[in-house]
C-alpha cells in the first residue's frame, strides 16, 4: 500500500496507488479510494498519465527544437511530471 506524505502524495505513491488498483473492479475501486481519501478521477487521471509515460512514438516525431524547449525530456515525460508533482 501507498504511504501518502504528509505534504501529499509522491509521485511514488501515485504510482504504488495506480498499481494496487488497476485489476479492482468498479465497487472494489470505490473502496480502495475511500480508504485512501481519493476519487476514482484521481486514479484514473495518474494511470493516463502512467501509460504515456513512455509514449516514445510521439517523442521522437517531436522536433529538436521542441525537444531541446522541453529539458531534454519527452511529451510522455513532461505530462507525467506535470501530474504527479
Amino acid at each position: 500500500m501507498p504511504t501518502p506524505a504528509r505534504g501529499g502524495w509522491t509521485s511514488r505513491d501515485k504510482f504504488a496507488a495506480v498499481l494496487e488498483t488497476a485489476a479492482l473492479n468498479e465497487a472494489d475501486l470505490a473502496t480502495y479510494c475511500r480508504q485512501w481519501g481519493l476519487y476514482p478521477e484521481q486514479i484514473q487521471t495518474w494511470r493516463t498519465a502512467c501509460e504515456q509515460a513512455n509514449d516514445w512514438e510521439r517523442a521522437s516525431s517531436q522536433s529538436p527544437v521542441n525537444y531541446a524547449a522541453s529539458g531534454g525530456q519527452g511529451p510522455g515525460l513532461m505530462a507525467l511530471s506535470a501530474l504527479l508533482g
